[in-house]
Order: structure tokens, then sequence, then C-alpha cells
């Protein structure tokens, strides 16, 4: 049973309003269509939000570590001995 639906004819049978051709009418629409722009528009900036904050914290929590790391390794650090051994030997 396939049942086929043509598309809207006028931008109020879209939202399922009637037709008259009228400025009301596409008023309505435009209204219509930015009340679901917005929300859909907040709803994507309040995930990027989101995603934006996971990142900061993952990045501030690598760096600290990254941080303690490098402090203590440079704590072992040796003069090289091959300069010794270089100066030695001419």
């Amino acid at each position: 049973m396939n049942m086929k639906t043509s598309p809207p004819q006028s931008a109020g049978d879209a939202i399922g309003v009637p037709s008259d051709g009228s400025d009301a009418e596409l008023a309505q629409f435009w209204s219509f269509l930015l009340k679901r722009t917005e929300k859909r528009g907040k709803e994507l900036v309040d995930s990027w939000k989101g995603d934006a904050e996971g990142i900061l914290i993952f990045t501030g929590l690598f760096s600290a570590t990254v941080a303690v790391f490098a402090i203590e390794s440079y704590k072992q650090l040796q003069p090289d001995s091959g300069n010794d051994t270089i100066f030695l030997l001419t």
C-alpha cells in the first residue's frame, strides 16, 4: 500500500493553514518558520557548548598531566657523557 502525498502548494499548506494567498498567511508562515529555526538553532548551540566544555576539560587535564611528567623527567636529566669523551680524545 503505497500512499503518495503531494507537496504543499502554498506556505499555508506547509503548516496546515488554509491557503488564501494573503499577506497574513505569509506572515503566519514566516512566524512559524522562525520559531522552528530558533528552536533548532538553540538546540545546536547548546550541543556545541557541551562538546566544547568537554574538550576544554580534557585538554586542561592532559596538559597538567604532561607538565607533571616533564617536571619530574627534567630532574633526572644528566649531562651528555659524549661531550666529555670528545673533549678527552682531542
